[in-house]
């Protein structure tokens, strides 16, 4: 599934770049804007100023796409142009050069899990089991959690989120291991037998 979101990535900035294609860049923006703009907010800590921040990498990367043209690895090179965009900021409206804490994707859900269910007590049961695994990541470590997010909600590769985060990709095993452990811990008790 990764293959064919990042081949679609790809094909999407290839129109941008080589042909103009308006249509493109806005399935683009509509396909990642909004994982953009949490991992913004994961240093900004302010949804507006992250807004502004992935606009402004948008907009810039449609103005250079004639020289952009042969990037690969269009996720990537954007989560990292938000998270240089996010740090350039802190430096010059807080005169930071490091953010405080990785504290989260706050607010999200993991897209990847489907509860579908007509019967009401499943629909109990499915509501149940989403309450306890989202407790379960909420209580996460930060970067564990972070991790996990970038991971499960935005569809990354363990490569990838090594790289964006300057970490090793055993480090993001790690963390990945951690993460499921807990939430088979938390979900045990609502799929076991009673």
């Amino acid at each position: 599934m990764h293959e064919d979101v990042d081949a679609y990535y790809r094909y999407l900035w290839h129109q941008i770049a080589a042909l103009d294609d308006q249509q493109a860049y806005r399935k683009l923006f509509d396909a990642l804007a909004g994982p953009l703009i949490r991992w913004s907010q994961v240093y900004v800590k302010q949804y507006e100023v992250a807004e502004e921040i992935v606009s402004d990498v948008f907009m810039w990367m449609w103005q250079q796409r004639s020289r952009l043209g042969s990037i690969r690895q269009v996720r990537l090179y954007l989560y990292q142009a938000v998270k240089n965009r996010s740090l350039n900021y802190l430096r010059t409206v807080h005169g930071r050069t490091e953010f405080e804490d990785i504290t989260s994707f706050e607010g999200t859900v993991i897209p990847a899990i489907q509860f579908v269910a007509d019967d009401p007590e499943q629909i109990l049961l499915n509501n149940e089991l989403r309450r306890h695994m989202e407790k379960a990541i909420a209580s996460l470590p930060a970067r564990c959690r972070l991790i996990f997010r970038l991971v499960k909600d935005d569809g990354m590769h363990y490569k990838e989120v090594a790289e964006l985060l300057q970490i090793s990709v055993k480090t993001v095993e790690t963390q990945m291991g951690i993460a499921f452990r807990r939430l088979a811990e938390a979900i045990q008790p609502v799929v076991s037998p009673r």
